[in-house]
């Protein structure tokens, strides 16, 4: 994405990088640990969220 991009400005650079971590974090799920989002598998490692939740989705 950024390799493609022109940005006006150091701080636009810095807001679309932030908005992408958070979607790649939070809300995107990766194959490799169980299409989770990598938010939800710590959260789930830490034994915080009840097994139900995983059936859920």
């Amino acid at each position: 994405m950024f390799n493609r991009e022109i940005f006006h400005s150091v701080i636009e650079a810095r807001v679309l990088y932030f908005d992408w971590c958070d979607v790649y974090n939070n809300f995107r799920p990766h194959s490799s640990i169980g299409y989770l989002a990598p938010t939800m598998f710590a959260t789930l490692l830490l034994g915080k969220l009840p097994a139900r939740e995983l059936e859920a989705r």
